[in-house]
């Protein structure tokens, strides 16, 4: 993310948008009452002709926003509200409007006060210059599944599948062409996958040897691609073998930079401690307040869905309860739900702590 101007938590933000990691962000950050104002397309109408269908026009406006919706897959999010601000020869003010946020888009965006975890958050992605863009293809005889891994993000997009006779139902020249067939159906996916993003690494992952074999078959068809191309075993060609990567050493060492590693480890060790039942950690509202209130809260782990809902909501008490561990010098890291560790951090209720010492409650 690119911050075009910034001076204080009461002043307005330029923003450019570099990536998909950066639409996280600013789904993060875009709260119903924010102010956001730049360049955007709309459809003016002639109201002197009836039958006038209107034409798309690149204008300036600003919206007070009201909603805001995060596309991850379209690669957009959406911030819906009604026009305050704009050229009044061809707009009405109060009418809705939707700007459509992606990849190169700038604006500008307005709170009456950030937050100090809202503030943290927009230079923490200003900091972060070096995003890794995984292509993960899971791959297995007439199987491979698609997936992508960013900084903030895990996602699982396509599957590809076709059938390939075994050696003892078939013809050997018939199971060799089938797979020829598959190899060519996988590759042409992932050319495709790497036509619309810039990937720095792809992994090709599976159980067997069919993955080492698809290897050898892409660098055959492209020879440039060897220096982005690497293999790791799974268990399968599925989302769960995807998954399975990020507990790879090899895998860890590639994103050793990337906020998904940072929040799947701090989300492994709540597990662990909740394993073994240590007392040095706290889940549920009431036990995260007792431990917060005995400044015992090393690390707080709190979902985006959930931060989204303190923020957008102005919960003063949770407000409250996050400035306090904050000047107890705890940390405060929003975990997103796009990948496995956020998810379970959901399923405890959105909300989890890493404590500096044992509790009983």
């Amino acid at each position: 993310m690119k911050i075009i101007s910034k001076k204080s938590r009461k002043e307005t933000v330029g923003i450019q948008v570099e990536n998909l990691d950066d639409l996280w962000i600013l789904y993060n950050l875009i709260q119903p009452g924010d102010r956001i104002d730049g360049k955007t397309s709309r459809r003016i109408i002639n109201t002197d002709h009836d039958d006038d269908k209107g034409e798309r026009r690149l204008i300036h406006l600003k919206i007070v926003v009201e909603d805001v919706e995060f596309h991850e897959f379209a690669n957009r999010l959406r911030a819906k509200g009604k026009i305050i601000e704009g050229p009044d020869d061809l707009i009405s003010f109060n009418t809705y409007h939707t700007f459509n946020i992606e990849e190169g888009t700038v604006f500008f965006l307005t709170k009456d006060e950030w937050t100090s975890q809202e503030w943290r958050l927009l230079e923490d992605a200003e900091k972060r210059k070096v995003v890794q863009k995984v292509l993960v293809i899971a791959v297995d005889a007439g199987e491979a599944t698609f997936g992508e891994i960013g900084d903030y993000y895990q996602k699982t997009s396509i599957k590809v599948s076709e059938h390939i006779p075994g050696k003892r139902y078939g013809d050997v020249k018939d199971d060799a062409e089938a797979r020829n067939n598959f190899y060519a159906e996988v590759f042409k996916m992932m050319e495709s996958m790497m036509a619309q993003v810039k990937y720095t690494k792809i992994i090709i992952t599976g159980p067997g040897f069919t993955r080492e074999h698809f290897m050898d078959y892409c660098i055959k068809k492209n020879a440039g691609l060897k220096s982005i191309l690497m293999t790791e075993a799974a268990s399968s060609a599925t989302e769960s073998g995807i998954r399975e990567l990020l507990a790879k050493q090899t895998v860890q060492m590639l994103l050793k930079d990337s906020r998904i590693l940072e929040e799947t480890k701090l989300v492994d060790e709540l597990l662990v401690r909740v394993g073994k039942d240590t007392s040095d950690f706290a889940y549920g509202k009431d036990d995260i307040q007792k431990a917060a209130d005995m400044g015992a809260i090393q690390d707080l782990l709190i979902t985006d869905e959930s931060m989204r809902k303190v923020n957008a909501e102005k919960n003063v008490q949770m407000l409250s309860l996050l400035k306090q561990i904050e000047a107890s010098r705890g940390k405060i890291t929003v975990i997103s739900t796009l990948h496995e560790a956020g998810k379970k951090i959901k399923g405890l209720g959105g909300m989890a702590a890493l404590l500096r010492f044992r509790l009983s409650y």
